[in-house]
């Protein structure tokens, strides 16, 4: 028995791609590796994904989330995705969801979370 696709909020998707700063080639990279095609196609309307995908997007759009609320303003979003961070072994967060796909998305994500919360490293 195959596992169950799940939907990908087109317009969620699109919109954090943007914030993070990624083209669609990278984005399909931070994904788990999916064509640039694929990923428009999910931009452009609500579509079926593998799990691990809809998961990784679902990533994605919380870290554009939390990275409006740790750094509202543009300039300060782009300086924290590509400094280095000691929580992601010196690399930047932008490296990390492109080098380690799907799962550098989580490291990010987990890295905001502790931001957001106050939790040092």
């Amino acid at each position: 028995m195959g596992a169950v696709a799940e939907t990908i909020p087109a317009q969620k998707l699109r919109k954090a791609r943007r914030l993070l700063g990624l083209t669609q080639v990278e984005a399909g990279r931070a994904l788990g590796r999916v064509r640039p095609e694929t990923v428009s196609r999910w931009e452009s309307r609500s579509a079926k994904a593998r799990p691990l995908h809809a998961q990784t997007a679902r990533y994605l759009i919380e870290i554009a989330r939390m990275l409006r609320d740790v750094a509202p303003a543009e300039e300060d979003r782009r300086r924290f995705l590509n400094s280095p961070q000691p929580d992601l072994h010196g690399k930047t967060p932008h490296q990390v969801m492109l080098e380690d796909p799907p799962f550098g998305a989580r490291q990010v994500y987990d890295l905001l979370g502790r931001v957001l919360h106050g939790i040092p490293s």
